[in-house]
């Protein structure tokens, strides 16, 4: 557990998120802070959110303990508010009349405060990783979910970012990593051949091989976005990025909430954009490839001609 050492683990929410009240009794947001380091660790890994745990329970500060309980206070937070909307008694689910002078929120607003929380939770999971990276941390840089970048041309948020903006997303570059694997496999191998071991291991590429790495990366995001948007949820991908997806394909709806339909268009249109830089890549690859000559060059000076 990574709260409530010392019997004060709501004053420790409310230090952190800033809204959750310090007389709340712990108890009813503990289950949900276990369930909160879980989806922090299918990011991170469970070695460093093991390590943070160990090192509160021993009564250590650092600062990995902090970075680490930000996210997870968001998250459980927002969680609990959501079940305490609706009270569930033994005659059936009920909504509270709040005390005189206080109302009950409109949904909108419930919705937006949700989105705001949840935003925010996304923006301490992105600090967590820029601290792991940034320390060396030994944990991260050991877990799969590291180490499994090495395999890739494009290894960080902000080479993504720079190709596709996506707010330099740490969270959102690992949750979109087995995407850009699978863009790279399917489509990036075949069209590098041998290049592209060479210029995913290389440290000191000669500036041909730049180029051509700089033109490899370019359609990897967009693929990569495309088979997101198609197979998971689009919870997990920042509104802003959505967006302004939705809004490249020239909808009707762009300004709304996306549907079903508005993420395959955009998911169809990126796929469009990613082939084009794709054969764009391969011309510049060839740039160096003498053509085939199959028809062959006759001269009117010649008494014999070739077919």
């Amino acid at each position: 557990m990574l709260f409530n050492k010392n019997n004060n683990g709501a004053a420790e929410l409310r230090a952190i998120t800033g809204n959750y009240f310090a007389n709340n009794t712990f108890e009813k947001v503990k289950s949900e802070i276990d369930f909160a380091i879980d989806d922090v660790a299918k990011v991170v890994s469970h070695a460093v959110t093991n390590k943070a745990q160990t090192d509160y329970a021993a009564g250590t500060v650092n600062e990995l303990i902090r970075y680490v309980q930000a996210p997870v206070a968001f998250l459980a937070t927002l969680k609990l508010y959501q079940k305490n909307d609706v009270s569930h008694e033994d005659s059936g689910r009920k909504v509270k009349i709040a005390a005189e002078g206080e109302k009950m929120p409109w949904q909108w607003q419930l919705d937006k405060d949700d989105q705001l929380h949840l935003e925010t939770y996304y923006q301490n999971v992105d600090r967590l990783i820029d601290y792991l990276e940034r320390t060396n941390n030994t944990e991260w840089f050991a877990s799969p979910q590291r180490t499994k970048l090495n395999s890739q041309l494009m290894k960080s948020a902000a080479m993504f970012n720079e190709y596709y903006p996506i707010d330099n997303s740490s969270r959102l570059f690992m949750l979109l990593a087995p995407f850009v694997r699978e863009a790279e496999r399917i489509y990036m191998k075949p069209a590098l051949g041998a290049d592209y071991e060479i210029l995913r291991a290389a440290t000191d590429l000669n500036p041909t091989q730049k180029t051509l790495l700089e033109y490899a990366l370019a359609p990897i995001p967009l693929y990569a976005l495309s088979l997101a948007m198609r197979r998971t949820a689009f919870s997990i991908i920042p509104q802003g990025v959505i967006r302004k997806a939705i809004s490249s394909t020239q909808t009707m709806n762009a300004g709304e909430v996306p549907t079903i339909k508005d993420l395959e268009i955009a998911s169809d249109w990126l796929e469009d954009d990613a082939e084009t830089l794709l054969d764009l890549m391969k011309r510049i690859r060839r740039a160096d490839v003498q053509p085939t000559t199959f028809i062959p060059v006759n001269k009117a000076t010649n008494k014999f001609f070739r077919v």
